[in-house]
């Protein structure tokens, strides 16, 4: 039960940071709504399929691990920010 409680926690630490950070950036130039709502949905899909769920994981209870998605979506976001970062310093 302690391992599904600090993954309940990570999930929900990460849900909350994608959507701090999608409504952060869905007004900035280069990334805008698109990136920044994105960001929020995912977040929020993320805390709410693992409240539903709690204490089990979602795949556990036949419901969509979004899991892989969210993880595919946070390296695209870091590498986006990379190239975006690159070029304001070129």
């Amino acid at each position: 039960m302690i391992d599904l409680g600090m993954d309940v926690a990570w999930d929900m630490l990460i849900g909350s940071s994608l959507i701090f950070m999608g409504w952060a950036i869905r007004t900035r130039k280069g990334l805008g709504p698109v990136w920044g709502y994105t960001s929020v949905a995912l977040g929020a899909a993320l805390i709410l399929l693992n409240s539903a769920t709690f204490p089990w994981p979602p795949a556990d209870r036949g419901l969509f691990d979004i899991g892989p998605f969210i993880g595919l979506f946070i390296l695209l976001q870091a590498g986006r920010l990379y190239f975006l970062g690159r070029k304001a310093v070129a």
